[in-house]
């Protein structure tokens, strides 16, 4: 790494300062792969549902899919805000959070 010379930065600052964007940059992808997989599950969770649905044997198999189901949108809304449509002025009616964009 070179240090730009207009820089007043000391090269272990510059060090420090690439080291945390690196690791930002690791968290926002691991956080990225994670809602994947969340949505993954939960799709083939909905896709379950209806035959599931007639059966009274798996009423509980049902239950622990819901509950399961809204602590995964637990989850994804402390991350993103799941009420955003991608149009009109959602950024105005709504705070950003870290994956919104």
């Amino acid at each position: 790494m070179r240090k730009d010379p207009s820089s007043a930065a000391a090269l272990a600052e510059i060090h420090d300062q690439f080291s945390a964007l690196v690791a930002i940059q690791r968290d926002a992808a691991a956080t990225s792969e994670m809602l994947n997989t969340i949505e993954s599950v939960r799709a083939q969770m909905q896709a379950l549902k209806p035959q599931l649905a007639s059966n009274a044997a798996t009423a509980d198999v049902r239950g622990a899919g819901d509950a399961l189901d809204q602590k995964f949108m637990d989850v994804e809304s402390r991350i993103l805000d799941l009420r955003l449509t991608g149009r009109g002025q959602d950024g105005v009616r709504w705070p950003v959070r870290l994956a919104d964009s």
